[in-house]
């Protein structure tokens, strides 16, 4: 018979009461296939039928299930031993996996927070953020007012569409109670596309219902306690308008990029928005539901059919879809976080796993004699190999469930420290147990393979004698595993070191503007019952505090420096080239250049005693150069859509009106006129005074008649908070390379300890031959310190790689200097020198006739 390995493995794992049976009927096929079918499929067929036999049934039983159990018993008696028995080598590895597994289960579970954003809508494939794509501009996701309306009209894939809309505060009044809260405008499609838990009532026939609100359970318990809220009664705070309870929502998860507390139907909107919301305007969220099986990129034809027959000819666009489920990782800005963290996350699990493998293995010249004579007691490679494996994953067990709970009692330290809103209740424990112990259990069988199968196959000889140099002298493998480890600690620091000067370069740029000892007071205009009596109220605090002596100057503006609307407007150049530029707008008075100390570079600034002048503008120097001009001489812009002209009466120096990591865009500044009051009140208090300045804001902020509290901010403060996302970063890269640089020198620590301790005899001799401490201690540091070296030439170029790519967020940046690499280096030869240097220095102090008898 020409296919006789089939049949040896057969007889090797089939059952010995079956195998003659079963040989025979296969001698019997196998005859017949050669009798009826070429050579080559007679084969083919031979080899079907025996795989065709690995049945369970058939199979030879591995052991017997009191065997089994029996042995399972011993070896994790024996291992539970031995860890006690090496208690210091247990006591490190403890502490290097549950550092390790710690810091990875609470990256992950960031990771998981942000990566769960809108996943938990039922239909969440089938609905889509709707946005436009312009030819300047890019791709934007906001549209027209009526685009998602008409698409749906257009289109019957879309079955279901919704605007939704947050424009302001809502004043809502019952028994006495004055509240306020955002207000969120939808269609009453909003019901039927989204997940959102409705608790009582009937949100589809609310919405369908002019007159009825539905608001979430917070909103309820504030307003009634614990009692029903259907059908009762909410008043605005001017008495003219009333609203019924028709619906009571389970409060938006944190997870959830859309966010509501009283939602109202289309038919509520604001007069101001109905007018604005046209085919010109680019302002509205707007969400579409698709059929179930259909890509969207499949109406792509119909997208822009509908957008080429509404949008303006001189206002074009494009219809852009993003899915709901891609919507908040690609527009929030933390994709890139989430891969670096499950990056990081990544590499300190690998890096701790590689240290416990260093570790165990750097433990071999105190086992290779027991595990010789195990073996001259009969044990096989097999129970050697599986008593190690048990051993290290009854370690990895008790380091991953120590991990799970130190990563859950850091919980509320991470939600402070990171902003964020990680779940901490019963249920989360419960869910991540099952998981950890399944990851435990299978890195605690793979990290005790290769220990226990490097020492079971040196011959018994050999392992009495503790002599482990015979077939090991490179160790090739730790040593690049510690390579790998220091290189990627290296990368991680400089990476800390790179965000932390970028930080502090934004912080400390120059923002051609004074934001020293500037307060801003929010005038919430909703909250005015007369809003006509209350805004002159609000001119005579202006002027009551400018006629204090400890404030400078006071000034209106629509916006704040820091947190300035993303509105913008075409304008022609209607001087003579009929240039359109883009420009963002806002509205000031003409104390806000004195009270920001601003520089006019060209013209003048507003002229306050002109109250009826209000057909003039500023504009900043980007906005200057955008339009092409070299002087101010009869230059006059107009918006689009308005028929006025106004006259550029002065440019303002470009400051820094948003994050430094954002270019400086054009800015048109209007001006308020006649009619000053704005949002917010700049108040410019003289040093020291700020204490006053809040009393006096504190004592006269009633006579406003205002129904909000007094809420202001620091504008100092306001910019720093702009760079909260990188600072979150760094401290989150600078942990956990701390964590990793730690945990590589304990790697580096074990090989070192390892490859001394095999050294022994050689440091009593050369201590017997004069060799100094420091002379020993350097020969047996010099290759460890190589190893750093290689770490540290390799790291140079990811460095700069990285570092390069990362700057690129930035419009404006630092640059990698030479002086980033001289401190990773620093720091990494200097734990190198501590980890192994001082471990290689007390081998060197040994006594010679110590080492010398060393067995």
């Amino acid at each position: 018979m020409k296919v006789k390995w089939p049949l040896t493995w057969i007889k090797r794992i089939i059952a010995p009461e079956l195998v003659e049976h079963i040989e025979g009927d296969l001698h019997e096929l196998y005859i017949d296939y050669m009798s009826n079918y070429p050579g080559w499929k007679a084969n083919l067929l031979f080899y079907l039928d025996c795989i065709q036999m690995l049945r369970p049934l058939l199979l030879k039983p591995l052991l017997s299930r009191s065997k089994f159990k029996t042995m399972l018993v011993h070896n994790f008696k024996l291992g539970y031993r031995n860890l006690l028995k090496y208690k210091n080598y247990t006591t490190i590895n403890l502490i290097g996996l549950v550092l390790g597994f710690s810091a990875a289960m609470t990256l992950l579970r960031v990771v998981q927070y942000e990566s769960s954003f809108d996943q938990f809508h039922t239909d969440v494939d089938q609905i889509h953020r709707l946005g436009e794509y312009h030819e300047e501009y890019g791709t934007y996701y906001q549209t027209r007012t009526p685009a998602s309306e008409k698409l749906k009209e257009e289109i019957p894939e879309i079955t279901a569409a919704t605007r939704i809309f947050s424009p302001t505060l809502l004043w809502l009044e019952h028994g006495g109670k004055m509240l306020k809260n955002g207000v969120t405008y939808v269609d009453p499609d909003f019901a039927s596309m989204f997940s959102f838990e409705v608790i009582e009532g009937d949100l589809t026939k609310t919405l369908q219902t002019k007159g009825q609100i539905a608001i979430t359970l917070d909103i309820s318990k504030a307003y009634f306690g614990y009692e029903d809220a259907i059908g009762k009664v909410l008043v605005s705070a001017d008495g003219k308008t009333q609203y019924t309870i028709g619906a009571v929502l389970e409060n938006p998860p944190v997870n959830s990029s859309i966010w509501y507390e009283l939602m109202l139907s289309w038919d509520h909107i604001p007069d101001w928005v109905r007018e604005a919301g046209n085919w010109e305007n680019t302002f509205m969220n707007s969400y579409l539901k698709v059929q179930k099986g259909v890509a969207i990129s499949s109406l792509t034809d119909k997208f822009l059919a509908v957008s080429t027959a509404n949008f303006p000819e001189d206002n074009p666009s494009i219809f852009q879809t993003i899915s709901l489920r891609d919507y908040y990782r690609e527009t929030s800005g933390n994709k890139t976080t989430v891969w670096s963290l499950t990056i990081i996350a990544g590499i300190i699990l690998i890096i701790a796993f590689v240290n416990f493998i260093n570790l165990l293995t750097s433990q071999s010249l105190d086992r290779i004699k027991e595990v010789a004579i195990n073996k001259v007691m009969g044990s096989k490679r097999a129970e050697i190999v599986t008593q190690f494996s048990m051993e290290s994953t009854l370690l990895f067990l008790i380091s991953g469930v120590m991990a799970l709970g130190i990563s859950l009692a850091l919980t509320e330290m991470i939600n402070r420290y990171l902003e964020l809103e990680l779940i901490i209740d019963s249920s989360v424990p419960s869910k991540l147990l099952p998981l950890t112990i399944i990851i435990s259990v299978t890195l605690g069988i793979l990290a005790g393979l290769y220990p226990s199968m490097y020492l079971s196959k040196k011959d018994i000889i050999t392992s009495l004698k503790g002599d482990l140099k015979k077939g090991s002298q490179r160790h090739t493998i730790q040593r690049v595993l510690i390579v790998l480890q220091y290189t990627v600690s290296i990368v991680l620091i400089a990476g800390a070191f790179l965000i932390w000067n970028q930080i502090s370069f934004m912080k400390n740029k120059d923002l051609s503007l004074d934001e020293k000892n500037v307060l801003i007071v929010e005038v919430d205009f909703t909250s005015f019952p007369d809003p006509e009596k209350s805004e002159r109220k609000v001119m005579m605090l202006k002027q009551k505090l400018a006629e204090q002596s400890f404030i400078e100057s006071t000034a209106f503006a629509w916006n704040m420096p820091g947190h300035y609307d993303y509105n913008y407007n075409e304008f022609d150049d209607v001087t003579g080239s009929a240039k359109k530029v883009h420009l963002r707008q806002t509205t000031i008075d003409a104390d806000v250049v004195p009270t920001l100390n601003l520089t006019i570079v060209k013209g003048e600034n507003f002229d306050p005693t002109l109250k009826t002048e209000t057909n003039v503008v500023l504009i900043n120097e980007a906005a200057f150069e955008a339009m092409g001009w070299t002087d101010l001489d009869n230059k006059n812009i107009q918006a689009y859509g308005d028929n006025e002209t106004y006259r550029v009466r002065g440019v303002v120096k470009n400051f820094h009106y948003q994050s430094v990591a954002n270019n400086i865009e054009p800015m048109i500044y209007w001006y308020s006129g006649p009619d000053p009051v704005s949002r917010m009140i700049y108040v410019r208090y003289a040093p020291g005074e700020v204490e006053r300045n809040i009393e006096f804001l504190k004592s006269h902020w009633s006579s406003v008649g205002s129904l909000a509290s007094l809420n202001y901010h620091f504008l100092d403060a306001t910019y720093d908070k702009l760079y909260r996302s990188e600072e979150r970063t760094g401290m989150i890269v600078s942990t956990f390379s701390l964590i990793g640089i730690f945990l590589a020198s304990m790697g580096l620590l074990a090989l070192a300890s390892f490859t001394i301790r095999q050294k022994t005899k050689e440091i009593g001799i050369r201590k017997v031959m004069g060799a100094s401490k420091m002379q020993i201690a350097s020969i047996l540091s010099r290759k460890f310190f190589l190893l750093v070296i290689i770490a540290i030439t390799i790291s140079y170029p990811t460095i700069w790689y990285f570092g390069n790519e990362y700057l690129e967020n930035f419009s404006y940046q630092i640059t990698i200097t030479p002086v980033l690499y001289i401190i990773s280096t620093l720091i990494v030869i200097t734990i190198g020198v501590l980890s192994v240097g001082l471990r290689a220095y007390a081998a060197a102090s040994m006594d010679p006739s110590q080492s010398l008898r060393d067995e």
